[in-house]
């Protein structure tokens, strides 16, 4: 703790003395005009709007550091899932434990999967909030801009934001009638289809449509089964929503929505052998798959998820403010197959059903935009209950057999208001706070297999209560409309709850943050910048070990974390516009005396929990799991006039240091780097548009994932090179 400290100083001297001298460059000079431009000239940067604050601001205005991805450049970049933003948003991280995703920012994550365990960074689809796991790497379907705001969102984005927020927004429905849409074909037979349609029903009612479907034989063969469609896939989702403007000023108005998604891709659960560390060493004549694009699974890999939502969003004028009411209910049910020794030999497969139903209702109050104080307050209301109806393992080839069952509930309400104060020219207060409640019932029911039939050998149920208040505090200065300055305050917690998977009652305590941040945003013209510095204290933390197909989690280490972020765009001429990002992190447990380190052993008394028990070392000192140093992005795009047309040529390319997948840091991963290429040609019309691309062109070799299991340590590689066409369509 006490040399992080002069670190943080040091690098926030680093970047006021790197802020000054942009401001000193000529490059960089303040802009004069009071107003951006609503329509930028051919060289400028289009100015950015965000709702990182609940209510619509200029990206320098807001003193958060927040990466802004709109459509073009998801679009230019690849990006078709959530997990796919880590190419383009520094800092930012998406692994995996089997199916369930794990994000985290700035090395701020959560390692921890079961049900109602919830992740550090909140995830929210036009202000809804999306709790489940196995369906946080979804696609992005009719996206029109993405917002990742790094650190704490204790104050309005109150729920298990430790790490931060992905603010996900979609096209509202139009009168204004339009169809767009593309369809791609890509290596290992993989077909890509989009549709988006709007139109009114009249000057008042407007509906739309979204659909998307992908297939693919996938880039996995079974080498005991040679199937070579080992990760074949097959996805759906639809978006439908009719939009009513009440009056006819466009301030009142009711937006119903419904979703559903189709996921059948057993990727996320057809794991490769890390090193050979499986049960498979030490069978005579038993060859397990290590090698990317390999698996050796005696049984079944699935994973398959489908989720149906209805959401009501309306917005209405009460004249001295402007209230919103969010009302959504979500049901899920995912299933998953996994071969935890990923040999030949059948020593332990398991099979589960997941069901998960969330309710949430939120209203939010704002103030009216322009005099000195801007503020707004809200309410939450949060209940989600998530059943295992079924845990079924097969040990040594025998049957699978029930072995529990699971249900937690969760129940949360929050209220909370942050204010932003005007108290001279250019300098602003910002205050904020929000109290949270938190209600956990859960049980487990532990199964005994019996010669004729399964007798329950005990019913345990168990339910804790948590409050917790995070409190935001931040001092803007505004040089002028085009930059400011920014120091701020903030807390944030990651939900209690009770591993009910884990079958234990014994109650897992929150997480908590505390972070510093001191910030610079430049926005005019042809440039935009931004500068940060922060410094975390991050407390007890939730962290897992493994036991059989159980995990066992625990509040069992304490961190600290510091380190900076640039992100720069520039339009270099009027056809060639470049964007770069950075960001260092030094992380690091001060205190972690109990993490687990996987060992092979053999124990043939105890054959059920395999040749790899997890062990218990001291890795305070050690560098915190799925923080990369350093991570960053390069983004060039050059238009040109060809064939009364335009061709856009697009380069992206993202790397991420060296990192650790666990906190004894046994499993790492080597520093690597993702090149992804783009060619587009749009016809005069601006109609059609065809496009050749690459991804991953230089066809690295990496793991997204490190999974240890009883009988095996197993990953998940990432994809090698794909390349493709497509073509798209927009009236």
């Amino acid at each position: 703790m006490t040399s992080a400290r002069p670190a943080i100083c040091v690098l926030m001297r680093s970047t006021a003395l790197a802020t000054a001298t942009l401001i000193a460059s000529p490059a960089y000079a303040l802009a004069t005009d009071e107003t951006p431009s609503a329509t930028p000239a051919a060289n400028e940067l289009t100015e950015i709007i965000v709702t990182a604050q609940k209510r619509s601001e200029r990206l320098q205005d807001v003193p958060i550091t927040i990466t802004a991805v709109d459509s073009k450049r998801m679009e230019q970049s690849g990006v078709q899932k959530v997990g796919d933003l880590a190419q383009v948003v520094p800092a930012l991280r998406m692994d995996y434990s089997s199916a369930a995703a794990q994000p985290s920012i700035r090395g701020v994550g959560s390692s921890v999967a079961g049900g109602a365990t919830g992740s550090a960074v909140g995830i929210y689809v036009d202000g809804y909030y999306q709790p489940s796991l196995f369906s946080s790497d979804f696609d992005l379907l009719n996206v029109s801009s993405i917002q990742v705001l790094k650190g704490p969102q204790g104050t309005l984005f109150g729920r298990n934001t430790t790490a931060g927020a992905i603010l996900v927004t979609t096209r509202d429905p139009s009168v204004d009638s339009r169809l767009m849409g593309q369809l791609s074909y890509a290596r290992f037979d993989a077909i890509d289809g989009q549709v988006y349609g709007s139109t009114g029903l009249s000057d008042k009612v407007a509906v739309d449509f979204a659909a998307l479907y992908r297939r693919g034989d996938g880039y996995l063969r079974n080498i005991v089964t040679g199937n070579d469609k080992a990760g074949g896939y097959e996805d759906n989702s639809f978006r439908t929503g009719i939009k009513v403007d009440l009056d006819d000023t466009g301030r009142n108005s009711i937006v119903l929505r419904y979703a559903h998604t189709n996921t059948d891709d057993p990727t996320y659960a057809a794991l490769t052998v890390r090193d050979g560390l499986s049960i498979g060493s030490v069978i005579p004549g038993v060859t397990v798959a290590t090698r990317r694009g390999q698996v050796s699974s005696t049984d079944d890999t699935v994973f398959t998820a489908k989720t149906d939502a209805g959401y009501a969003t309306g917005r209405f004028d009460l004249v001295f403010a402007d209230l919103t009411s969010y009302t959504m209910y979500r049901r899920e049910t995912s299933g998953e197959g996994i071969d935890f020794d990923g040999t030949p030999f059948p020593a332990l497969y398991a099979r589960f059903v997941s069901e998960e139903n969330t309710f949430t209702q939120e209203f939010n109050l704002n103030s009216k935009p322009g005099g000195p104080l801007n503020w707004v307050a809200g309410a939450y209301y949060y209940r989600d209950r998530v059943f295992f109806p079924s845990f079924k393992t097969a040990v040594f080839g025998g049957p699978l057999t029930d072995i529990w069952h699971t249900l937690n509930t969760v129940t949360s309400y929050a209220v909370f208001a942050d204010a932003t104060y005007k108290v001279v020219d250019h300098l602003y207060l910002t205050e904020g706070v929000r109290y949270s409640h938190e209600h956990n019932n859960a049980y487990y029911d532990l199964l005994v297999p019996d010669a004729q039939s399964q007798q329950a050998a005990g019913l345990y149920p168990t339910e804790k209560s948590w409050q917790s208040v995070t409190p935001r505090s931040v001092i803007r200065y505004e040089f002028d409309p085009s930059s400011s300055l920014y120091a701020s305050f903030t807390k944030g917690f990651k939900a209690g709850f009770i591993n009910a998977n884990g079958l234990t009652t014994e109650p897992v305590e929150p997480e908590k943050i505390t972070a510093f941040e001191v910030g610079y945003k430049y926005s005019s013209g042809s440039k935009r910048i931004s500068l940060s510095a922060f410094h975390y204290d991050y407390s007890d933390l939730q962290v897992a070990t493994y036991n059989g197909t159980q995990s066992v989690v625990t509040n069992a280490a304490k961190s600290t974390l510091y380190g900076a972020e640039l992100e720069l765009a520039t339009k270099l001429t009027e056809k060639l516009s470049l964007s770069v990002g950075g960001a260092y992190t030094h992380s690091q447990y001060d205190e972690y005396p109990g993490a687990p380190r996987f060992n092979q052993v053999l124990d043939p008394t105890n054959p059920f929990f395999g040749t790899f028990a997890a062990t218990s070392v001291n890795a305070s000192g050690n560098v915190m799991q799925r923080a990369p140093k350093f991570s960053g992005d390069v983004g060039l795009d050059y238009v040109i006039p060809v064939a009364g047309g335009s061709l856009a040529l697009d380069a992206s390319y993202a790397y991420q240091s060296k990192f650790y997948f666990d906190p004894a840091n046994q499993f790492e991963q080597d520093g690597y780097g993702l090149l992804n290429l783009k060619a587009t040609w749009t016809d005069p019309t601006e109609h059609w548009s065809f496009s050749i691309f690459g991804r991953n062109v230089t066809d690295e070799t990496y793991v997204r994932s490190v999974f240890p299991t009883p009988f095996a340590v197993l990953q998940m590689y990432g994809d090698p090179a794909t390349y493709g066409v497509s073509v798209g369509f927009k009236f």
